[in-house]
């Protein structure tokens, strides 16, 4: 690759899924590299905001961002 990044998987976004996906793989000698243009999140923020979330789904713990759009909207 152009940047010197060999990979056996590439994981197109970092939500818990991909996270826990990226982890299992890694841990069955996979060598993970993951795509993310969301930005970084505090550990401590996004299980905060989790918490204090209306809705429990797996999007959650991040933040509304107006530029990228998501599966799941809900309401205010």
């Amino acid at each position: 690759m152009k940047n010197g990044i060999t990979t056996d998987i590439l994981i197109i976004g970092t939500g818990i899924a991909g996270a826990i996906a990226g982890a299992k793989l890694a841990q069955k000698g996979l060598k993970v590299a993951f795509l993310e243009s969301g930005k970084r999140i505090d550990r401590f923020d996004a299980v905060e905001t989790f918490w204090n979330a209306k809705f429990k789904v797996p999007e959650s713990p991040y933040p509304n961002d107006p530029d990228r759009s998501a599966p799941f909207d809900p309401p205010n």
